[in-house]
């Protein structure tokens, strides 16, 4: 599991940042770690808890990330990059709606909101949009082990759901796993059954189906969290045997879905024939 994480983090990185050294990249990643822990954790900041531990993280994520912001703008402004060079040279090239580039708190909270998702020959754009069926296994992977646990939404006006009165400017907490594992909505929900994305005996209805929320809350890096998912799913199948260390290994939340013992494998190159 550790590896997975590592490999999604590399991923990011390129299509993000493009860091090239390696020690920024090792030190941001272990930032990264703990300031993703810290998300779900109480809001208690004190010296030891895991809330204290991700917020100071994050203040070293942000030191190292502004050195690297100016050295972009100033490559951008020679025209040693262009603003396609990745995420982070797109960010700075942009301007809002009073044509004034976007603020460093801004850029920096929308990086690190993005990492928060043949042998040698990389897969390419066709064949990734080909891919419907290992997206359905993937789809069914986080209906079932939702990457997002829940939220939190806000009443703007006085309301009744299902018998309940709710007051205006209560908070409200919605779980995935409500809609996820409902039978009403999902036929056998408790079985693994990627066909029932591809041909669902029942109509999904909106607002049911959430690993990425919805609305303005919408996970705005789904697509890239698409991609990355069907890239590792297809290399890993096409160029590995492997098999659970520990077979009966269940899933925790720390916040997040994760294996309890960190999903030990045994792996093996497969023989591939050219």
């Amino acid at each position: 599991m550790v590896f997975v994480k590592k490999l999604s983090y590399e991923i990011a990185c390129n299509v993000l940042y493009d860091i090239k050294d390696e020690h920024t990249r090792e030190a941001m990643f272990v930032d990264f770690t703990l300031a993703f822990k810290a998300i779900h954790s109480l809001p208690i900041n004190l010296p030891g808890t895991t809330f204290w531990r991700g917020q100071r993280a994050r203040a070293r994520i942000v030191d190292r990330m502004i050195p690297i912001m100016n050295k972009r703008r100033e490559e951008l402004s020679k025209g040693v990059l262009s603003s396609t060079n990745d995420m982070l040279s797109c960010l700075l090239a942009l301007r809002d709606e009073n044509h004034q580039p976007l603020d460093d708190d801004l850029i920096t909270d929308n990086l690190i909101f993005f990492i928060s998702k043949g042998r040698n020959r990389r897969v390419t754009w066709a064949e990734i949009q080909k891919m419907k069926y290992t997206w359905r296994v993937a789809q069914e992977l986080m209906r079932m082990i939702p990457p997002l646990f829940g939220s939190f939404r806000k009443a703007l006006k006085e309301t009744n759901y299902e018998g309940y009165d709710i007051p205006k400017g209560w908070q409200v907490y919605w779980a995935t796993y409500g809609t996820h594992m409902n039978d009403d909505i999902f036929e056998n929900p408790h079985k693994f059954d990627p066909s029932c994305f591809e041909n669902p005996p029942k109509i999904i209805p909106p607002y049911s189906y959430l690993p990425f929320g919805t609305g303005l809350h919408y996970y705005v890096g789904n697509e890239f969290a698409s991609i990355e998912t069907l890239t590792i799913i297809h290399n890993f199948v096409k160029m590995y045997e492997w098999s659970q260390v520990n077979p009966e290994e269940v899933i925790t939340r720390q916040p997040m879905p994760y294996p309890s013992m960190g999903l030990p494998i045994k792996m093996k190159p497969r023989c591939i024939i050219p």
